[in-house]
């Protein structure tokens, strides 16, 4: 790491140690990315969810035209049929399956456009999911937070009974 000298108070000094790899995982720094290089092209742009957990990064997407939207929403704007490009991100956390089916199947118009950014890292675990959870006498428990997208859309994969269970 970097180690940086603290003053503590009159306590004495202290060392912090930042990690080479500190800021943002791979998949979040990707999305963004894409999202960016993606914007001068595009308009009316949402992205499924906050691409990122960052006030900062929000903002900046949201001045230059990324809007946050819930599944809910997606729905209501695709139900209107936009007559202007309309682009959806999906974040790196990845979305559920059953969204995924509506939104592909809204691509049949010819404004919309989906741009699937789900790290490469959940979507092999979507993949597993897929892979190793069909069939008879087959059982999954997932351990996460319920609330979490990136938990809502691996359970979404999961093809047999299943738990979810808070870490």
């Amino acid at each position: 790491g970097y180690p940086h000298t603290l003053r503590s108070g009159g306590k004495g000094v202290k060392k912090l140690m930042v990690a080479k790899s500190a800021g943002f995982c791979f998949g979040v720094s990707r999305s963004v990315k894409m999202a960016e290089e993606m914007l001068a092209a595009e308009q009316n742009c949402y992205s499924l969810g906050e691409l990122i957990h960052n006030a900062d990064v929000l903002g900046r997407l949201a001045e230059r035209g990324v809007h946050a939207v819930s599944a809910a929403q997606a729905e209501e704007i695709i139900a209107a049929k936009p007559e202007r490009k309309t682009v959806f991100i999906i974040r790196a956390h990845g979305i559920t399956l059953p969204l995924m089916e509506k939104l592909r199947a809204a691509e049949e118009n010819e404004n919309i456009s989906v741009y699937d950014y789900t790290c490469p890292y959940v979507r092999k675990i979507h993949d597993i999911a897929d892979e190793n959870t069909a069939g008879e006498n087959t059982a999954a428990l997932l351990f996460g937070d319920k609330n979490h997208p990136e938990v809502q859309g691996i359970a979404s994969h999961i093809g047999c009974p299943h738990q979810t269970r808070h870490h």
